[in-house]
């Protein structure tokens, strides 16, 4: 049975996410780095590939066990002032849905 999508289970799946693209692995706590912006946290040289790699990972994790949930397929815009918490409210929260 998936998991009901929650706001408790939505952060849940979008920290595996962030760590399934390689970022935020290392990281006990998603918020920690929930306001720092993107390009200080991920690397000049995943940069390019890492919208398409973020939805790569949500429809892996957030389409499999133990979510099964429908994910829009839609890359986030990634600006030099985009944040991880810009990805939370500005796409993740939209194209996850039961």
């Amino acid at each position: 049975m998936p998991l009901p999508l929650t706001e408790e289970n939505a952060e849940k799946g979008f920290c595996a996410v962030l760590a399934c693209t390689g970022i935020g692995a290392a990281t006990d706590n998603c918020d920690s780095i929930r306001k720092e912006l993107i390009r200080k946290i991920v690397p000049e040289s995943m940069l390019d590939t890492y919208s398409a790699r973020l939805l790569a990972c949500a429809n892996t994790v957030c389409g499999n066990e133990p979510y099964r949930w429908t994910v829009v397929k839609e890359e986030p815009a990634i600006e030099d002032k985009t944040t991880f918490d810009d990805l939370w409210n500005g796409w993740f929260i939209h194209i996850v849905f039961e």
